[in-house]
């Protein structure tokens, strides 16, 4: 900004304010009731420059011209009535150049004050006259911002609560699948145990029951061999390691269910903190999709085996994800 100590910069911070008039945003009434007021004061601060004032009108005309763009600067700021006193106040500034013309000094010519005083009485007038409207438009005009600004806020906020409230949805999805893995671990688990105290209990059975056939029924001297008591206990024997086989394969089963369901808790504890570090919406919503595909098929059947494919949900998902992006790069 030019530095307010003479006509001639003062002039130019006019001429500027007059380029920037419709950049800064104002309305058509707006322009119409100060741009006169704006355009008078550059016409008569050249005029100043050059009609050889005394130093004492020069300094009146200064200061005047100060108040003047501090008046226009709360006249862009102000709506409604602060707006509307804030353009009489640029016009009533114009009065220091009305005092001087009028003033019946010898340095100024007739032509002048012929000239310059109906301008200065039209621009001001003009702003009186659009006063009343400017400030009824800008009043209501500064409503509709602010309830649209009002209405912006409260989308925002909205928007935002729904995203909390998503984000707490989740989250208690999360919870709830997260209790749910941990229940199915829990029974399995125990559901393992028994299964496999039972089979240890029947192995332990099959060889004391082994034992007592092998001593209490052996043959002595030339006794005939009892077939049918030796089928009989083959068959006993027999029964008993199906069955500690069964209950073998059925702990074997449980356990590897409880594995799943326990890898899978600890994985859903983590994969939510894990995919919010990642900024591609894309590769996240990938993410998602593996991952719930992954955490909600059926659990592993007695033909899966027990290595860590069972558990390790996370890293297919990696490789898999990875394998997609590449895809579509």
């Amino acid at each position: 900004m030019a530095e307010q100590t003479d006509p001639q910069n003062l002039a130019r911070e006019f001429f500027m304010e007059l380029n920037q008039l419709h950049e800064q945003g104002q309305g058509p009434i707006d322009e119409e009731a100060v741009r006169p007021l704006i355009k008078q004061w550059i016409t008569m601060l050249e005029w100043s420059r050059f009609a050889n004032l005394p130093d004492s009108d020069v300094d009146a005309i200064v200061q005047s011209a100060r108040d003047a763009l501090e008046a226009y600067g709360n006249y862009k700021r102000s709506t409604g009535a602060n707006k509307g006193s804030a353009l009489t106040a640029v016009g009533a500034y114009l009065d220091v150049f009305l005092a001087i013309l009028d003033g019946s000094r010898d340095y100024i010519s007739r032509k002048d004050i012929d000239k310059h005083r109906p301008d200065i009485e039209a621009a001001t007038r003009q702003a009186a006259t659009l006063r009343t409207v400017l400030e009824y438009v800008t009043e209501r005009t500064a409503g509709v911002d602010r309830a649209l600004e009002e209405a912006k806020q409260a989308a925002e906020d909205a928007q935002n609560a729904s995203a909390q409230a998503s984000k707490a949805a989740t989250e208690a999805a999360t919870n709830r699948l997260e209790r749910s893995f941990q229940e199915t671990a829990t029974s399995n688990a125990r559901a393992a145990f028994w299964f496999r105290l039972l089979t240890i209990v029947t192995l332990g059975l099959i060889v004391i029951l082994g034992g007592w056939f092998a001593i209490a029924h052996a043959p002595t001297g030339q006794a005939a061999v009892d077939w049918y008591g030796i089928v009989y206990r083959l068959a006993v024997l027999s029964g008993l390691g199906a069955l500690a086989a069964y209950f073998g394969r059925q702990a074997s089963n449980y356990r590897r269910v409880a594995i799943w369901a326990h890898g899978i808790e600890i994985q859903l504890k983590a994969f939510l903190g894990f995919v919010r570090e990642i900024e591609d919406e894309d590769a996240k919503q990938t993410m998602y999709t593996l991952f719930g595909k992954r955490v909600l098929e059926a659990p592993p059947d007695s033909k899966t085996s027990s290595d860590d494919s069972v558990t390790n949900v996370i890293q297919p998902i990696i490789e898999q994800a990875s394998k997609l992006r590449g895809t579509t790069t």
